[in-house]
């Protein structure tokens, strides 16, 4: 089989970074590296991470090797063609050949979105890190949040964080939601078949792939 190259918006340019962001990505890159290793069922998957979105799209703009970029949308389903407008318009314009958008996967809106469309990911990660249960009487995967279509929530991280926040604490203090010291864990905990099924965007990776 031939290698599949991803490029993922996320994680912190290591150029003049400390020793913890460094690791960080690579944490980071690893988790990922694992849940489409697991969605795919394949093991020749490469991942690198793009940092911000127009970062990430210049690479995949003018790199040919990279088959497939996951980007947040930040906006709906029903208007993913305004993020090729706002990288086309800006003062430096990054243009995505036509017949390559396809393989412009969206996160919708962001990431964290993947977590709210699967609570029950939450409640592993943090059995795993052994936070106390805030509001056991509670149901998380019932919070009013997570009632609405998930995809058309806007800024799901903060609504993350609200969630997060609201639920655990550990040695008395709420836990605070930092993607990038949480996010690695929580994508580690997801199920990616069964996120496969509530979300058109992997699927249509999927079939691409």
């Amino acid at each position: 089989m031939v290698k599949i190259n991803l490029l993922i918006e996320g994680g912190n340019p290591s150029e003049n970074s400390d020793i913890l962001t460094i690791g960080n990505n690579a944490v980071l890159r690893q988790s990922f590296n694992e849940f489409f290793t697991r969605l795919l069922s394949r093991n020749d998957i490469g991942v690198s991470l793009g940092f911000g979105y127009r970062n990430a799209a210049k690479e995949f703009s003018g790199n040919n090797d990279i088959d497939f970029l996951f980007v947040d949308s930040d906006t709906s389903p029903q208007n993913l063609e305004t993020w090729f407008v706002k990288i086309e318009e800006d003062q430096n314009p990054i243009i995505i050949p036509e017949n390559r958008k396809k393989n412009v996967i969206f996160m919708i809106q962001e990431m964290e979105a993947w977590f709210l469309k699967q609570p029950e990911c939450i409640l592993k990660w943090s059995a795993v890190n052994g936070f106390k249960r805030l509001h056991p009487k509670e149901s998380l995967e019932q919070h009013s949040l997570l009632q609405n279509n998930i995809e058309q929530v806007s800024k799901p991280s903060q609504k993350l964080y609200d969630i997060i926040k609201h639920f655990f604490e550990r040695d008395g203090k709420k836990i605070k939601y930092n993607k990038m010291k949480d996010s690695p864990g929580l994508i580690d905990s997801l199920d990616p078949i069964e996120l496969m099924k509530i979300d058109i965007q992997l699927q249509n990776f999927v079939k691409q792939v």
